[in-house]
Order: structure tokens, then C-alpha cells, then sequence
């Protein structure tokens, strides 16, 4: 990416994180996952501008997709006779002709031990350009598009002893996020077409991160939870979307950091448990018959500054 930096006034062109994924502000696992799938994870080609007035900071971004894509449906013409399957690409939001649009507020003290912000997020895809009737020998124009809210806010406080960072998020269709959820079909408007309507997914999300600023040892601690909201509306065919299973998850990550000079010594243990039951089993996109599973992993890293 290239950045231009006038006195109050920033311009950022090219492949960079997600507005919703504050690199001032997110947690500091020594798991690479940075708390996903509680923090939104995603790198996207954006044009960012930015605009200071003393401590607040107002940011506009319209971006798209590329390594982190939207998922759908998706169709293969075998034999004369068009298939369905699914999958993940940046076409959905492409085939809308409408950027991802996000706004954001931030604000941080003279100090710089306060900092905080909240953001919306809008983004528009197009699930099908096309659609196939029933038996799958004929195709005809779509244009339904969805369109999905999400919002963010996020604190960051700095103690001499401990540094504390909050987030929560709300989020519909967040699968390009790494975030569960995602879309569904709403109800199949012509049975002869195959024309359908789509409705969001929601989930909601908040994690916690704290860590101590020792010179040589520091040890922090990181928790997330995420819940399945479902949708608003009834479900009357596909979901595309990550995690439909998962009622809600939470992480307990506890670490420790030894620092000699530039190297750092950085032990993690993770503890993730995740409530699966059956997919849509209210008929709005909210799991049933629910059944905990729990995931224990330790990780080692040896990291050098330079």
C-alpha cells in the first residue's frame, strides 16, 4: 500500500487491514489468529482517508475484496444441465458494482493512555447473476442484492502496571471477517425461475485483552465470546455461511512473555469451547440440540525485534 501523511491529514491506497480490525487496538495473542474469530480478521484493497482535528480522528474508507471473500452460491454447467455448489469469492461483492463503504470516530488523549472509537460498516454483494429452474437445463437474470450492517466499538487504556483493550462488534455477514455467520436464502420468490431473496445472519462479539508492561516478564490474558444471533426472518432454503452449527464460542487464553533485549520467549495456552448443535433449528438461523466440544492447545514462540 502507499500512504500520504499531511499535518492532519492521512491518504492510504492499496492492500491493507479492514477498518474493522483496529491495528492500533487489537489483542495481543501470541496465537496468530489475534483473537479470531471474536476480533474481525481480514485484509482488503481500500482507499482510506483519514482526518484529525486535535485528539479525534474521522475515517472513511470504500474497499473491497480479495485474500478474505464473501461465500455463495456458485454454478457449473455439466452436460447441458447447470449444478449448484458453493463457494467462497470476491465476485459476490464485484457483481454488486458497490464498494464496501465504512466510517469511523477515534479519539485519543494527549497521553495516549485513552484511546477509543466506534465505526459502521456497509456492504452490498450479489449472491447471483444469474439463477436456474428447477431442472437445472435453464438460467435467468438475478439482481437481488443484500445489504449488511455491522458496527464497532472498541477501548484502549493504559495503566503504568497493565494495558487493557475492549471491543465489541456486531456483525451481519461477517464470514469475510472470519467471523461466523453469514447469509441465507429469505424465501424463493418464483419457483419457476429460482429467483430468491437473502436475508443476514448476525452475530455479535466482544473480547477482552490485558497485559502487565514488566521489563523482562510480562504476562497477559485474553478472552473473547461470539453468539450465533440468527436472522429476523424466516429461512426457506440455502445458508452460506461460516460456523451455521455454532451456537457460541468462547477462549480463555492466558500467556506469558520473557524479554532479554530483542529476543522475547512467549509461551500461550488456549482453551476454546464451542456450543455445536443442529444448523438452523428454529427455522431463523439459531442452532438447537446443542452439544459443548472444548479445545486445549499450548503455543511457543520465540520472537526477535528488529
Amino acid at each position: 500500500f502507499v500512504k500520504l501523511n499531511w499535518q492532519s491529514t492521512e491518504l492510504l491506497v492499496g492492500q491493507y487491514w479492514h477498518p474493522m480490525f483496529v491495528a492500533e487496538s487489537f489483542p495481543g495473542t501470541i496465537s496468530f489468529n489475534t483473537g479470531a474469530p471474536f476480533q474481525p480478521f481480514s485484509r482488503n484493497p481500500q482507499i482510506r482517508f483519514s482526518q484529525s482535528f486535535g485528539g479525534f480522528k474521522l475515517i472513511g474508507v470504500v474497499f473491497s475484496q480479495r485474500d478474505f471473500t464473501s461465500t455463495g452460491p456458485d454454478y457449473s454447467n455439466i452436460a447441458g444441465k447447470y449444478v449448484s455448489s458453493t463457494i467462497s469469492s470476491s465476485k459476490f461483492i464485484r457483481n454488486a458494482g458497490i464498494p464496501n463503504l465504512h466510517f469511523q470516530m477515534q479519539y485519543k488523549s494527549d497521553s495516549s493512555n485513552f484511546y477509543a472509537g466506534a465505526g459502521v460498516d456497509y456492504k452490498t454483494i450479489t449472491p447471483e447473476i444469474f439463477t436456474v429452474s428447477n431442472s437445472g437445463m435453464n438460467r435467468y437474470e438475478s439482481t437481488q442484492t443484500l445489504g449488511s450492517l455491522s458496527g464497532i466499538g472498541f477501548l484502549n487504556l493504559k495503566f503504568k502496571p497493565v494495558t487493557i483493550k475492549l471491543e465489541g462488534v456486531y456483525a451481519q455477514n461477517g464470514n469475510d471477517m472470519s467471523m461466523i455467520g453469514g447469509y441465507a436464502v429469505k424465501e424463493i420468490l418464483d419457483t419457476t425461475t429460482g429467483k430468491k431473496e437473502f436475508t443476514n445472519l448476525n452475530t455479535v462479539s466482544l473480547w477482552a485483552d490485558l497485559q502487565t508492561t514488566g521489563s523482562t516478564v510480562q504476562f497477559g490474558l485474553f478472552g473473547g465470546f461470539t453468539k450465533n444471533m440468527g436472522s429476523n426472518d424466516t429461512l426457506k432454503g440455502a445458508t452460506y455461511a461460516r460456523g451455521s452449527n455454532i451456537d457460541y464460542v468462547y477462549r480463555i487464553s492466558p500467556r506469558v512473555i520473557l524479554i532479554a533485549g530483542k529476543l522475547n520467549f512467549a509461551f500461550e495456552v488456549e482453551h476454546t469451547f464451542a456450543m455445536y448443535g443442529t444448523a438452523n433449528g428454529d427455522k431463523k438461523g439459531g442452532v438447537t440440540n446443542f452439544k459443548a466440544l472444548t479445545n486445549t492447545r499450548g503455543i511457543l514462540a520465540i520472537i526477535y525485534n528488529f
